[in-house]
Parts: C-alpha cells; structure tokens; sequence
C-alpha cells in the first residue's frame, strides 16, 4: 500500500503552534496521527537537517554495514598520510554507511527541518500506528558528523512533539568505533 503522507511546512494555525499541547477541542482526525518537530541546536550552522519517518530502527542496519565493510575501511584508514586525511576518510565512511539507510526512502519522505522561532514543522499520516523512528541524515558540527535516530510511538487520533536537541543527537562517531573494534 503506497502511504499516504500530508506534510504541511511552517504551519502557522491554531493547534500547531510551537509549544501548544492539544486541547479539548481539537479537530485531530482520528484516522490519521500527527507529529510536530523542531529544531533547538544553536551549535548547528546552518540550522537546518533532511529527515523522514521510518517504521524500523536503522541503526542495526548502520553497524552490519560497518561490519561488512570493516576490512577495506581499515585499509583505507591505514593508507591514510596523516590525521586530517584519516578523520575525513572516516566521516566519508560513516556517511556512507548512514545514508545507505535512506536508500528506500522516496524523495517525497525525506523532508527538511529547520530552526524558525516560534514554529513547528508538522507531518500527518494514515501509516499504521506503532513504533517509528525520526531520522536524520547527518550535518557537520564542529567538523564531526552527527544525526539524530529518535524512536517515537504514533497513535491515530493523537498527536506528538519531537525536539531534535544536542542532547538527542545520535553518536554516530561512537557506534562506528565501535563497530570498527568488534570482530
């Protein structure tokens, strides 16, 4: 069944407010959950992250990746002439292997979040309630790779607040050490 999304930018009416809880009388359909998401990371320039939805957690798919690959990402890295060339060996590696987790995702559910005080980004969908997980592609801070894989339940007839914070942030450059370390 091809999913049904409805996303709805910078949506500025009542109900989706940054920061406004639903209230006894809200029109929520019951048929559909809906999410609103923001941006609070003041250390990430430009503000802004490519994420979507998904309904499995892929960070087991990222280390079997790693996993595979680990023998030629050790050549690569040993091949290295110095620390700068091997860190940006590296964040190459881990991107790759992250945004190979993306490889199913339609380009009409990857979706781009911003900071805008004041305002949420929202998304509703008739997909099955259940576990789903907000992830992002990975952006640079500070020169280091770093994403965000936040799992979430969804309901029909409910609605849910993700903050994408630096306290949320996935380690990405943990999990792939120590992916790299295991046999």
């Amino acid at each position: 069944m091809k999913k049904l999304l409805v996303v709805i930018a910078l949506l500025l009416t009542a109900g989706f407010v940054f920061g406004q809880q639903p209230q006894k009388g809200d029109n929520i359909d019951p048929q559909i959950w809906q999410m609103s998401i923001n941006l609070e990371t003041p250390i990430l320039k430009p503000p802004a992250v490519q994420w979507t939805v998904l309904d499995k957690d892929p960070v087991p798919d990222f280390r079997a990746r790693v996993k595979s690959m680990k023998a030629l990402y050790s050549e690569q890295l040993e091949r290295a002439e110095n620390d700068g060339e091997r860190e940006i060996a590296r964040s190459a590696m881990m991107r790759v292997s992250w945004d190979l987790g993306f490889k199913e995702v339609t380009g009409d559910q990857v979706y781009l979040l911003t900071k805008a005080r004041g305002v949420s980004h929202s998304l509703a969908s008739n997909d099955p309630d259940g576990e789903k997980w907000i992830v992002t592609k990975i952006v640079q801070i500070k020169g280091k790779p770093v994403c965000w894989c936040i799992p979430v339940t969804v309901q029909t007839g409910e609605r849910i607040r993700i903050v994408l914070t630096k306290d949320n942030m996935f380690d990405l450059d943990s999990e792939f050490n120590k992916d790299m370390r295991e046999d």
